[in-house]
């Protein structure tokens, strides 16, 4: 397991994340089930982005879901199953703060089996918390990120890179978060991940629609929806998702077009995009109305939706009226 020195957060640092008596509280729980604990994932991610975490990722050997309900019986906070495949747990504490637990995935032995297990390598990055929760460290001594597979240097390097050649065949999902997160992130996906997505695309069919929904809303939500709506068309994986837009990919538009079908709903996408992100520029004289009705994350991710999918059904109503010229 990789310790660079580089990359080490004080005592103090960590412990900020935990508000109030939080730490205290899961200090409480390691006694009584006793083990390791990691955090884990997308919080080490922000915090190395310099970015505050919008929750905490905690992972222990086992027993994640008694973790999640001893903490939620001594904090009152509300207790929210995460999946059935896997012992995973959330608490909402009345702070609004989430406190998401995860066991080792899949039979994983150790913390760096664990990372090995996960989705990207950003992602797969882990700083050892049980020291801090007992009281054996210092506010000024430092906790180490442990990185078995390279994350940091992705991280460094701006990049999306799957962890393994099985990450996507454990869980085809995992193909569309890479782009979810190269939108959110503002990152590149590695080439070698964008073979791996085209061979294997076909594989997405598994997913619960469900799930796929809510990570392509994630992808409208970042500032990023045309670029990963373009790179997901790219290497095949869009058309598996949504094959209506491939209908228009080729079809001939009436001479006032310069686009094909899908090519134009795309642009559409960025257009919207643009205006979304400089209202002052496209309303100068409306700004604060359109800044008001455009204010619930919700709705601007229903513009975007509205733009990609505005032309969808030409391909199922196409005819060009030469009398009318050419439209």
């Amino acid at each position: 397991m990789e310790q660079n020195n580089k990359y080490t957060f004080t005592v103090a640092r960590i412990a900020a994340l935990f508000p109030d008596d939080l730490s205290e509280k899961l200090a409480f729980v390691q006694r009584e089930l006793g083990g390791e604990v990691y955090l884990v994932g997308g919080s080490v991610r922000d915090l190395l982005l310099g970015r505050q975490p919008g929750d905490l990722d905690l992972t222990v050997p086992r027993n994640a879901e008694q973790w999640a309900e001893r903490l939620r019986d001594i904090t009152g906070g509300t207790y929210v199953e995460l999946g059935r495949e896997e012992d995973a747990a959330r608490v909402v504490l009345r702070q609004g703060l989430d406190v998401d637990f995860s066991s080792f995935r899949a039979g994983a032995r150790t913390i760096e089996e664990d990372l090995e297990k996960r989705d990207i390598t950003v992602n797969a990055l882990a700083v050892p918390v049980h020291d801090l929760l007992t009281g054996r460290c210092q506010d000024q001594d430092k906790l180490p990120v442990l990185d078995s597979i390279g994350g940091l240097a992705d991280l460094e390097q701006q990049r999306v890179r799957v962890v393994g050649k099985k990450s996507f065949s454990d869980d085809p999902l995992r193909m569309l978060r890479v782009f979810r997160f190269a939108a959110v992130l503002d990152f590149t996906v590695e080439p070698d991940t964008l073979e791996q997505v085209r061979r294997q695309r076909a594989s997405i069919d598994r997913v619960a629609k469900e799930r796929v929904a809510y990570e392509l809303d994630l992808i409208m939500a970042s500032p990023s929806a045309h670029r990963a709506f373009a790179e997901t068309r790219e290497c095949g994986l869009l058309w598996q998702i949504l094959p209506e837009l491939q209908a228009g990919q080729g079809m001939e538009q009436p001479a006032s077009h310069h686009l094909d079908v899908f090519e134009h709903c795309l642009e559409a996408l960025g257009q919207m995009e643009q205006i979304l992100a400089s209202l002052d520029r496209y309303f100068p004289e409306s700004q604060a109305v359109m800044a008001a009705y455009l204010h619930s994350k919700r709705r601007r991710v229903q513009m975007k939706w509205a733009a990609l999918l505005h032309d969808v059904g030409k391909p199922f109503t196409y005819g060009i009226n030469e009398k009318k010229g050419g439209r």
